[in-house]
């Protein structure tokens, strides 16, 4: 009941909110009828989710900042973590990028991955990539952006919360830390196939942060049986 409360980013966006369609024929979206959209259909249109993305999450659009990032010399590191993950060398100026921004990322083998389901994707706009990829870390690893790469302990405390409340034998036979950290840490990047992964963004980014921690435990107690063997 919480996911779309008023700490959630669909129910922030611009009272103008925005306008999609071409030539003659236009749809407005706003807060309601984007709210409305995801309890229907559990995503956003495929052809207008990059355009509702960037005013959902007010992208600033950012060009030379950007710019200026990606004038940074190459690390190795940023080479080194692309090649780990086995993806697409051109993500590598974005990574690169990334890396500049924080430092500490560099020790964060999974950026790769969420980076690469973006580009996929989105391919052909490196800087919508890099702020989705910044946002998302700004808001769900915002608070211990300085202690990457361990594990967060209040992230973690607040999962094996929920954890023991939904199934106590679950959690007790699996722990929290270790099945749930990889999951939370990826996004679901690692497991996910493509169009699925788009559509589970499109009730993260428009939910209430901590929906995320639910939707963590959630997976966790539908694949128990895998996770068990």
């Amino acid at each position: 009941q919480k996911m779309y409360d008023e700490g959630s980013a669909v129910s922030q966006v611009p009272s103008q909110f925005l306008r999609l369609g071409k030539e003659k024929i236009t749809i407005d979206f706003n807060s309601q009828k984007l709210k409305a959209m995801l309890r229907k259909y559990y995503s956003y249109p495929v052809d207008h989710r990059k355009q509702i993305w960037t005013n959902l999450l007010q992208l600033p659009r950012n060009s030379d900042a950007y710019k200026e990032l990606l004038s940074k010399p190459e690390l190795p590191q940023a080479a080194r973590l692309v090649e780990q993950k086995r993806c697409k060398k051109r993500i590598i100026p974005i990574i690169n990028s990334l890396i500049h921004w924080h430092a500490a990322l560099l020790n964060c083998d999974w950026i790769p991955l969420f980076v690469q389901k973006l580009d996929n994707t989105f391919g052909s706009d490196p800087l919508f990539i890099f702020e989705v990829t910044l946002t998302f870390l700004l808001n769900y690893f915002g608070d211990w952006l300085s202690e990457f790469p361990g594990p967060p302990p209040e992230i973690l405390s607040r999962i094996d919360a929920i954890f023991t409340n939904y199934d106590p034998i679950l959690r007790d036979g699996l722990g929290s830390g270790l099945v749930a950290w990889p999951v939370y840490r990826s996004c679901f990047a690692e497991i996910l196939y493509e169009r699925s992964w788009l559509e589970m963004m499109d009730i993260i980014l428009s939910s209430n942060p901590q929906f995320y921690e639910f939707l963590v435990v959630a997976w966790l107690i539908f694949n128990s049986r895998q996770l068990r063997i």
